[in-house]
C-alpha cells in the first residue's frame, strides 16, 4: 500500500451514508455496520443535494482504483456557503475511506496502529512524534517550498492505541487560478477489525500559524476517531 494512494487526498469528496444524528453517520462494511462520528462543527455532504453531489462524482473517481469512501464532511458554515454558491471550495473538510481490498483483520488496534507506522516508516515518512510543544515547534521551522500541484508528508505525527496519524501539506490549485496551501492529517486505524481512515482538512502556511493549524488537526482527528472506535465497541 503507497501513502499517496492510502490517503487519498483531494478536494473533498462522499458516499451513501444513512445519518444517524447531525454528526454521524452509519455505513456497511463488509457486512458489519459501522458508526462514523464526524468532527465537532462539520456536518455530512449529501448526495441528494446537488452541489454534493458534484463534489461526490468528481472526487469519487478519483480514488476509484484505491478506496472505497464511506462518509465525507465539510464545515457546517462552509457546506451551507458552498450549496448557496457562494464558495467553491471548501478549507475545512474531510473524509472516512476503507481500502477497496482490506480484508477483515484480527489484530488488537494498538498492534495495527503500530504496523502502520511502520509501513509508512518504510515508505519514507519521517516519524516525528512528540509531545505538543515539541510537533508545533518542529513543523513550525519546516521550509516545504512547495509548488502548486505538489505536497509534502510531515511524517507519522503520532501513535495511540486507536491509530497511526500522518500528516501532508498540499499546494492545491483553485478554480479562479489562485492556489492555497492546506494540511491533512489521516488515521489508520481499526474499526470492527475492518481498516477505516479518518481524513481532516485545513489551511497551512509556512512558520507558527501552520504548525499551531497542524497540532489543532491532529487533536481533532485523535478524538473524533477514539469516539468513533468507542462507539463501535458498544
Amino acid at each position: 500500500m503507497r501513502i499517496v494512494a492510502a490517503l487519498a487526498f483531494s478536494l473533498t469528496l462522499a458516499a451513501a451514508a444513512t445519518p444517524l444524528r447531525a454528526d454521524s453517520a452509519t455505513v456497511t462494511l463488509d457486512g458489519v455496520e459501522i458508526t462514523l462520528i464526524m468532527p465537532p462543527g462539520h456536518c455530512l455532504l449529501e448526495r441528494s443535494n446537488q452541489a454534493d453531489r458534484s463534489v461526490i462524482e468528481t472526487v469519487e473517481r478519483v480514488v476509484a482504483n484505491t478506496n472505497r469512501v464511506l462518509a465525507a464532511f465539510a464545515n457546517c458554515e462552509q457546506r451551507a456557503e458552498f450549496r448557496a454558491g457562494s464558495r467553491t471550495v471548501f478549507d475545512d473538510y474531510g473524509q472516512y475511506m476503507s481500502p477497496l481490498r482490506a480484508q477483515p483483520m484480527n489484530l488488537p488496534a494498538p498492534e495495527f496502529a503500530r504496523q502502520m507506522a511502520e509501513i509508512f516508516k518504510k515508505q519514507g515518512a519521517q516519524m516525528i512524534e512528540g509531545a505538543e510543544a515539541d510537533t508545533r515547534e518542529r513543523i513550525a521551522t519546516l521550509r516545504l517550498g512547495i509548488r502548486m500541484g505538489e505536497n509534502r508528508m510531515l511524517g507519522v505525527l503520532r501513535t495511540d492505541e486507536r491509530a497511526s496519524y500522518i500528516g501532508i501539506v498540499q499546494n492545491l490549485g483553485l478554480p479562479n487560478g489562485a492556489s492555497k496551501l492546506q494540511v491533512g492529517v489521516s488515521a489508520f486505524g481499526l474499526q470492527k477489525q475492518r481498516m477505516v481512515s479518518l481524513n481532516l482538512y485545513a489551511r497551512f502556511e509556512e512558520g507558527a500559524v501552520g504548525a499551531a493549524a497542524t497540532v489543532k488537526t491532529l487533536n481533532t482527528v485523535a478524538q473524533t476517531y477514539a469516539e468513533t472506535a468507542n462507539t463501535n465497541a458498544r
